[in-house]
């Protein structure tokens, strides 16, 4: 069996450009659509509906899946992380809906009509929220939350590099439906990787009665260095 998107000749000119665009002008909803059709998926932009408007719909295989983009700078405050939360919040209401009448069978019939598709063989239905920012990257909301340079990097080349060197994050050679489901799945191995890497302490303030206390996250090398070492044993290396 042939893998389902071939890797052409120009692979290297697309794996460059995942560098050069990161701090680009590229809006972010136009950057996740690039990079699905880079990767030869099928994908649709801003596409209207009676209640409102769906960002971003991808089709693969037997598979849709809808995506909710927001963009918003990198938070310098609490003001600004703020933001971010609220826009997430916009965005689990917006794919709330969606997702509520595209199984109930209302959507579909819109969807077909106003892109001109087939949708008959679509068996599986995934919702994610796509940031510009990585401050909430991973975390569990009703839906994954992840940034828009990590996914594009994750489907167009699939790398992950340590101080061990270059592993690739795909079950096999080529980039495939299986990947973006376990990439945008809650239980996601990266997301487990990450969080997992963190150290934590109790901080205490005895300014009251009684004490302020809080968990307090942090990067101690000694166990983060063990925790990729132990994840990339299980990948291949490039």
């Amino acid at each position: 069996l042939e893998p389902m998107f071939m890797w052409h000749e120009n692979s290297k000119i697309v794996l460059s450009e995942v560098g050069e665009d990161l701090d680009s002008g590229l809006v972010k909803l136009e950057k996740l659509s690039d990079t699905f059709t880079k990767a030869g998926i099928e994908n649709y932009q801003q596409v209207s509906i009676p209640d409102g408007e769906i960002d971003l719909i991808a089709i693969i295989e037997d598979t849709i899946f809808f995506f909710e983009c927001k963009q918003s700078l990198h938070p310098t405050s609490i003001h600004d992380l703020r933001t971010t939360y609220d826009y997430i919040q916009k965005a689990i209401t917006q794919l709330g809906k969606t997702k509520v009448n595209f199984q109930n069978g209302q959507l579909g019939k819109i969807i077909e009509d106003k892109l001109d598709t087939d949708l008959s063989d679509i068996k599986n239905d995934h919702y994610s929220i796509i940031l510009s920012n990585r401050v909430l990257n991973g975390n569990e909301f009703d839906y994954p939350v992840r940034n828009i340079n990590e996914i594009r990097n994750f489907i167009l080349s699939g790398s992950m590099r340590t101080n061990q060197g270059e592993f690739s994050l795909w079950k096999d050679e080529y980039f495939q439906l299986s990947d973006l489901v376990e990439y945008l799945s809650l239980d996601s191995k990266l997301v487990k990787l990450m969080m997992g890497s963190f150290s934590s302490r109790t901080l205490k303030y005895q300014i009251t009665n009684p004490h302020i206390e809080f968990e307090d996250f942090y990067w101690k090398w000694s166990h983060t260095e063990r925790v990729l070492n132990e994840f990339t044993e299980n990948l291949n290396k490039k």
